[in-house]
C-alpha cells in the first residue's frame, strides 16, 4: 500500500463507490455505509464501500431541519441503496427553506457521479427537491419527487470540484407545481459518489 504522511491520502482516488445513508441514528446502514445521522455534521471522514479510508470529509454548513422516519422500506433494486438507507432522511421546509451539503478533499483533476434518494411513503401530494450542484462552476440543477418513492434515483455526472476540492450540494423544494405540498417538504435519504477518472488504486493508511 502507499505511505502517505498523516495516514490518509491527499486526495479521493478509488475504484469502490463511497455510500452515504443520511437519518435516524437508530436505523443504521451496514458498515459499507457511512451513517450520516447529525443534521449540521461538521468533518465526517468518509471511508468507500469497502471501509477503506479516504480524504474527503462530509461536512453541512446549512443544516437540515429533521428526521424523515417514513421513508420507504421496500425499494425496488433501481433504486439502488439497502433498505436501511432508503426508509429515512433528512428533510427540510418553507422554515428551513434549503440545506447545503460539501464535500472537501476531492481531486480538482477528476469528475465525480453522483446518484441520489429520497422517499416519504403515504402521502398524497408531490414533494419534488431540487438538488444543485457546485463545484468548478454551478451545473444544472436536478430533481427528484420522494412522494410514494420506492424506486427512482436522480443521478449526476462529470461534476469537477473547485480548485480546492470542494463539491456543494443545495438542497430546496422543488419547482412549482412538481412539489405541491403547503410546507415545501424537501429530502435528502442516500447518496452515492464515484469518480470518472477511471480506475485508480485505492490508496490506504501504511501499516
Amino acid at each position: 500500500c502507499w505511505a502517505i504522511a498523516g495516514g490518509l491520502p491527499s486526495a479521493f482516488a478509488t475504484d469502490m463507490p463511497i455510500l452515504i445513508d443520511f437519518g435516524n441514528s437508530g436505523a443504521t446502514s451496514p458498515s459499507s455505509y457511512n451513517n450520516v445521522s447529525t443534521l449540521n455534521a461538521q468533518g465526517y471522514k468518509l471511508t468507500d464501500s469497502n471501509g477503506k479510508k479516504i480524504a474527503i470529509t462530509l461536512s453541512i454548513p446549512m443544516a437540515f431541519q429533521a428526521i424523515n422516519v417514513n421513508g420507504t422500506t421496500v425499494p425496488t433494486s433501481s433504486a439502488v441503496f439497502l433498505s436501511s438507507a432508503t426508509m429515512d432522511s433528512f428533510y427540510g421546509s418553507t422554515t428551513v427553506p434549503q440545506a447545503v451539503v460539501r464535500l472537501s478533499g476531492l481531486n480538482p483533476s477528476y469528475r465525480y457521479t453522483f446518484t441520489l434518494f429520497a422517499s416519504r411513503i403515504g402521502v398524497t401530494d408531490k414533494r419534488e427537491t431540487t438538488y444543485q450542484f457546485t463545484g468548478s462552476s454551478a451545473l444544472s440543477p436536478v430533481y427528484l419527487d420522494a412522494a410514494n418513492n420506492t424506486s427512482n434515483v436522480v443521478k449526476i455526472s462529470n461534476v469537477q470540484p473547485s480548485s480546492s476540492g470542494v463539491i456543494s450540494i443545495t438542497v430546496s423544494k422543488g419547482r412549482s407545481g412538481y412539489n405541491t405540498n403547503s410546507s415545501g417538504f424537501y429530502y435528502l435519504g442516500a447518496l452515492k459518489i464515484e469518480d470518472t477518472a477511471g480506475t485508480a488504486p485505492s490508496p490506504t493508511p501504511s501499516p
